[in-house]
């Protein structure tokens, strides 16, 4: 059927509908595919059919949470801070180190960005004074490298890239971070909402799992993190509203209740979750 199916849209083939060559490709995994009749329509429906197939993959497979099978680091900042590598704990291991955790804190959570030594010194630590600021960073990040296990010179296998005179986040290095599954679980629920309710509810209550606090809930004195944490709670709020009212038309009120319960914990000041 497949072999029917190539042949006949070869046989009518343009330049325009070459594009569409890609889609037949990418049908081969679908069994959906392998009943269509080919014989009994145009080119045209054949089209439109595996146009509809891969919009409801695609809508399926939305920002699906990416994980890494083998991270070198496993980072927790929702309700907790901690970094584990090979099942350990690096925090804890280095518990009395404030400082180059709290450089670890902010660049981890602007990973986006980069930041030349003096903007670092000035973010992090605005209150004191270094006579050599450039110098003192550096020490930080040689006692960080240390906590992180990082013996490596190779400069793509550290978690912080000094480079043409800016410190940067290491996109490269393959790391899981709770806040990212958090997001991308609300994102595909999002996205998945209207057509299927259920699998976004799924998603919904994984990723309030996922928030059993604020982010980075340690950093009390830290200015930076105000905004990102209110963002985060923010969404969590809304996430627990959208599963409630799921819930509510699947009849599930037990499962409000309980969810609700949780939320109470998390925002005891938050009207909505009082039933």
């Amino acid at each position: 059927m497949l072999n029917l199916c190539i042949s006949k849209i070869i046989s009518n083939i343009t330049v325009y509908q070459l594009l569409y060559l890609v889609i037949i490709t990418i049908l081969i995994y679908y069994s959906k595919f392998r009943t269509f009749d080919c014989n009994q329509y145009s080119l045209h429906d054949i089209i439109f059919y595996s146009q509809n197939i891969l919009i409801t993959k695609e809508l399926l497979m939305l920002t699906s949470p990416v994980i890494n099978e083998n991270p070198t680091f496993i980072i927790q900042t929702l309700g907790k801070f901690e970094v584990m590598k090979n099942g350990e704990s690096l925090v804890n291991s280095s518990a009395g180190s404030k400082k180059i955790w709290e450089l670890y804190k902010f660049m981890l959570t602007h990973r986006d960005r980069v930041f030349t030594p003096e903007s670092l010194m000035d973010q992090l630590w605005v209150t004191e004074s270094y006579s050599d600021p450039r110098s003192t960073l550096r020490r930080q990040m040689h006692r960080l490298r240390q906590a992180l296990l990082e013996s490596t010179d190779d400069d793509y296998l550290k978690t912080l890239i000094f480079s043409n005179g800016y410190y940067k986040w290491n996109d490269q290095l393959p790391i899981h971070i709770d806040v990212e599954s958090f997001e991308d679980l609300i994102k595909r629920g999002e996205a998945l909402m209207q057509n299927a309710p259920d699998l976004a509810l799924k998603d919904f209550l994984a990723a309030t799992q996922i928030y059993t606090g604020d982010y980075l809930p340690d950093c009390v004195d830290q200015h930076w993190v105000f905004s990102i944490r209110n963002h985060y709670r923010r969404l969590y709020l809304k996430t627990v509203m959208n599963a409630s009212e799921l819930l509510k038309a699947a009849r599930r009120y037990e499962e409000i209740i309980s969810l609700c319960r949780q939320a109470i914990i998390i925002d005891i000041y938050e009207e909505g979750f009082h039933l």
